[in-house]
């Protein structure tokens, strides 16, 4: 028997492969670097963007059973993050992240 718990921290856990996972109509593969990057500009720069990425988020490893943690960054809010400084900031390093954006928002329509 499945549980959301579960599925949520094997849903962050396959995105934080190497690979990265490959979503149908997306050239680029959804990738956790665009996580770590979002977490990085964030805390360089002082903006929350909306969301709640910490760096028990983004280097989740220590904390990998903390369901909390994974739920946070499978949000919309980090969909929308990723999406800003994609799209109305056009910074040059998020140009690919649309599928990470597309898998956190399904991650969150799925719950």
């Amino acid at each position: 028997m499945l549980d959301a718990c579960h599925m949520l921290k094997l849903a962050r856990g396959l995105l934080a492969m190497p690979q990265g996972v490959l979503l149908p109509g997306f050239r680029i593969p959804a990738k956790w670097k665009y996580i770590t990057k979002l977490f990085e500009f964030q805390n360089k720069t002082g903006f929350r963007l909306g969301n709640r990425l910490t760096r028990n988020h983004a280097y989740f490893q220590r904390h990998k059973m903390k369901v909390a943690l994974a739920a946070q960054v499978l949000s919309q809010s980090v969909a929308d993050g990723l999406r800003h400084l994609r799209v109305k900031l056009k910074l040059p390093r998020f140009a690919g992240s649309e599928a990470t954006e597309e898998y956190c928002w399904n991650e969150v329509k799925l719950r």
